[in-house]
């Protein structure tokens, strides 16, 4: 059937190969490894609490269908990490993995977007109503959903059903259910001046999209703002990002649960007009309504 790829930066639709099948005679396990790996395996029995980390990666793959051997391998860095070649000895756990993600892009697309959850929550509290401004909504190519719901329908949907709306996406599927994504991109000017005409010189700094339950479906950092936080303490970038040209934000719908979608940015002083002695003003987030998603082609 048809597929829709959040794999790539752009819209795209691939059709997802099914993971190999296991060979007559090939012994090994779900884990992929063989038996005599099994027995011998000093990661095999892991006590099911995790150690606190601040590592984003570790606390997204700790999650979903690849936990298992994303722990082990995770495990076997941290035991080799100060040995020489001590990343070869964790090969045997690095490929399980890989092929587990393999099986399962979209839906770690999902658990990534979960991750920015919280940020997003305090940025949201650190704005009154009076720091808000409604924007029209950003233009968005719609061509790619309108090519899916020709070929699935407006009725497709592979979550449980009546789940609460604080679940997160990923949680609302069955176990071992690779989500079906439409990746869909937009854009936002890099100055409050371009959206607005006012000269107030504020710069955009993240844009994020969520649905009708505040999920985030989209999130991006603007390099521009980075370049110029890293001018402003006399640090050179590797390359500077022209204000000029407009954020790319790649968001992703999930048929059956995403009925609306909210985009907004949040524009910050320019940390190279910022006193020295002072942090740097947040300005405004800049919202669109909430907008339902098409439900024909």
């Amino acid at each position: 059937g048809l597929w829709i790829s959040s794999a790539q930066n752009h819209s795209s639709i691939t059709n997802c190969e099914a993971a190999p099948e296991q060979k007559p005679g090939d012994n090994r396990n779900g884990q992929g490894l063989t038996e005599e790996e099994e027995e011998e395996d000093p990661y095999a029995n892991l006590p099911e609490e995790d150690e606190p980390t601040d590592c984003s990666m570790c606390n997204t793959f700790r999650q979903g269908p690849c936990r298992p051997p994303w722990r082990k391998l995770e495990r076997c860095f941290k035991d080799h990490e100060n040995e020489e070649g001590g990343a070869t000895k964790c090969m045997k756990y690095f490929l399980p993995h890989q092929e587990c993600l393999m099986k399962y892009i979209n839906l770690y697309d999902l658990v990534g977007q979960e991750m920015k959850q919280e940020l997003i929550s305090d940025i949201e509290q650190s704005f009154s109503k009076d720091e808000r401004h409604q924007i029209p909504m950003p233009g968005i190519d719609w061509s790619l959903y309108h090519e899916f719901l020709k070929e699935q329908g407006p009725s497709f949907r592979q979550t449980i059903p009546n789940l609460p709306p604080e679940t997160p996406l990923w949680k609302r599927l069955p176990p071992e259910t690779e989500p079906v994504l439409i990746s869909l991109q937009t854009e936002l000017p890099k100055t409050y001046k371009r959206l607005s005409g006012k000269d107030n010189g504020w710069i955009l700094k993240v844009a994020y999209v969520v649905d009708q339950d505040g999920k985030v479906l989209g999130f991006q950092y603007s390099e521009a703002y980075s370049d110029l936080l890293k001018i402003s303490h006399g640090d050179k970038p590797e390359k500077e990002t022209s204000l000029e040209d407009p954020l790319k934000v790649r968001l992703v719908i999930m048929p059956g649960e995403t009925k609306s979608i909210q985009i907004k940015a949040f524009y910050s002083e320019n940390p190279l007009e910022a006193k020295a002695d002072k942090e740097i003003l947040d300005g405004c987030i800049c919202e669109s309504p909430l907008t339902a998603v098409p439900s024909e082609a």
